[in-house]
Formats: structure tokens, C-alpha cells, sequence
């Protein structure tokens, strides 16, 4: 049987768990504070989420004005976790575009790697700072065209910016009040964090479980937007996370709304180098990086 709680039921739900059979617990002795983070971002995750046990290491790439990415590795749940976090700050001289293979406007049956994906759109002439997958179902905007307008039957939110640069994530009814301002959207799965509270969630073996994840968050200025990638699959680097713990990384990031989008195989984060070349930064957990059918792309504005 399947139940839809909020995390804070499934939290009481699973400390009696823990509590009984140990399996996701911390040490008696209490964790200094920030866990060994250094960072301002991963001291917040590091001290509102109770299952990351230590912060391992922290290091943090410029991509450009207004981009950076902070690679960090900790324990969660007694388990190895690799986790990148891409702060994308709109008010800087960058955007977010929704992706497609081939660049297309249109959406068919194509698919390709995000790095593939990318590697179109900078020969077509755009500045790609960084990628990442996005969700194979539902809605689709691309450069304030409509390429698909139907919603997969577990598309919840979408994720899209309006005409005058601004992001939002949003329930569909809200999104179809301003659908002739959306210039780029896709739609996502779970929604985990409603006016900067964690969400609802059937708990499942999906949302149990520690998996890959691909999720974005914005904050309530819509200025900002968090992508986050966290591996998994690989005992010795990457366990993954279950759902209601990335809805508490999201709240400590700082964002106000954030939903879920495709992960396991999929999860992918691609940036530009100083070369100008493309580096896949994570390690998927199919040993490389799989066709996707769509993605999201920062890219340099044209001035």
C-alpha cells in the first residue's frame, strides 16, 4: 500500500525505524556543528540535514560572473555521497535555456547525451556554460515557443522563466496563467519544496531508496536558481540520497520552490572549460553519460 505523508510524518515514522533496526543513524556522540563543512552553502545543508554524519570535502568552481558549482563529498547515512551544486545568479550577465538534441525546435523521438546536447548549441553560436538533464516527460518550452503542451501523468511542477529573465517553479494551473510569458520550461516530477516547505511524497521504493538525483530550486526573489546533482549507485563514491533528504538540502540551500527531476541513470552535470571544451563532472551511475530528451543549459546573454 502506498501513503502520501509530509517529511515531517515520514521523519517520526522513520526515527521509530531507526531507532528499532539502526540502519540510518548517526554516532551517540553529538556532531560538531557544520559537520567539518567550510563553505556557507554546506554548513546550512551540512546543519539542517540530520543525516549528513560528515562533510568530506568541499571545492568550489567559477564558471563565470554569477555561476559557480560547489563539488562536495560527506557521509549520509553512514554512506558515501558525491554531490555537485550549481548556483546560477540571474541578475548577472546569464540565463537558463531549456535544451534539446540537435538544438532543435521541436520535440520528436531524438534523444542525446547532455554533453552531446551542448556541443549543438555552441556550434549553433551559444555560449554554454554548463548543462544538465532535464525531465523526458511533459510540458516543453524553447525560446518562447511551444514545442510540447501536454503533461506526463507524474509532471506535478514545472520549472520555467518568464519574459522579463525571472525563474519560477510552479503547479500547472499556475503555470498555464502565464504561458504567453514562458520563454524556456520543462516540466518535473516530485514537488519538494512549496513556498519554502518541504512537500508531500508517496512513499515508495522511489522515494526510499538512495539514488541518483537531478533537482532544481529557486529562491522566492526568482532571481536565483540551484541545479543539484547528486551520484549514486557506486559504493565506494556515490551512494545517493532518498527523497525527503534532498527536500531538506533544498530548504538549507535557500530556496523557495524546488521539484525533482529525472534521475537514477540520467543525472548529468556538463560545464565549459577554459578550453572552451566540455567536461562531464559527474559520474553517472551507468558508467557514462545516456540520451536524454531534453536538458536545462546556462548560457551567456546577448548584449
Amino acid at each position: 500500500m502506498k501513503l502520501t505523508l509530509n517529511a515531517t510524518n515520514v521523519y517520526c515514522i522513520m526515527l521509530m525505524a531507526i531507532l528499532a533496526f539502526g540502519g540510518c543513524s548517526n554516532d551517540d556522540e553529538a556532531m560538531p556543528q557544520h559537520k567539518g563543512a567550510t563553505t556557507q552553502l554546506m554548513q546550512n545543508i551540512a546543519d539542517h540535514v540530520p543525516y549528513i554524519q560528515e562533510v568530506l570535502n568541499e571545492k568550489i568552481h567559477k564558471i563565470s560572473d554569477g555561476v559557480n558549482i560547489t563539488e562536495v563529498s560527506f557521509t549520509y547515512c553512514t554512506k558515501q555521497t558525491h554531490m555537485f551544486i550549481a548556483e546560477i545568479n540571474l541578475t548577472q550577465n546569464v540565463t537558463i535555456v531549456t535544451s534539446t538534441p540537435d538544438n532543435q525546435m521541436s520535440m520528436g523521438n531524438l534523444k542525446q547525451t547532455v554533453t552531446e546536447q551542448i556541443e549543438k548549441a555552441a556550434a549553433d553560436g551559444v555560449n554554454v556554460l554548463l548543462g544538465i538533464n532535464g525531465h523526458s516527460g511533459g510540458i516543453c518550452y524553447k525560446n518562447a515557443q511551444e514545442l510540447k503542451s501536454t503533461f506526463g501523468r507524474d509532471s506535478e511542477q514545472v520549472f520555467y522563466l518568464l519574459d522579463d529573465g525571472k525563474a519560477y517553479i510552479t503547479t500547472v494551473p499556475e503555470f498555464n496563467l502565464h504561458r504567453n510569458r514562458v520563454a524556456n520550461a520543462i516540466s518535473g516530477s516530485h514537488s519538494l519544496l512549496i513556498d519554502g516547505e518541504v512537500g508531500q511524497f508517496i512513499v515508495d521504493d522511489g522515494a526510499m531508496s538512495f539514488s541518483p538525483r537531478t533537482f532544481v530550486g529557486v529562491t522566492k526573489e526568482h532571481d536565483k536558481v540551484y541545479f543539484f546533482i547528486v551520484d549514486g549507485g557506486q559504493d565506494e563514491y556515490s551512494n545517493g540520497m532518498r527523497l525527503e533528504d534532498i527536500m531538506l538540502v533544498c530548504q538549507s540551500a535557500g530556496c523557495y520552490q524546488a521539484m525533482d527531476l529525472e534521475g537514477n541513470e540520467a543525472s548529468t552535470i556538463v560545464c565549459k572549460t577554459e578550453g572552451d571544451d566540455f567536461l562531464l563532472m559527474n559520474k553517472p551511475s551507468s558508467g557514462t553519460e545516456i540520451p536524454v530528451a531534453n536538458g536545462l543549459q546556462v548560457i551567456v546573454k546577448n548584449n
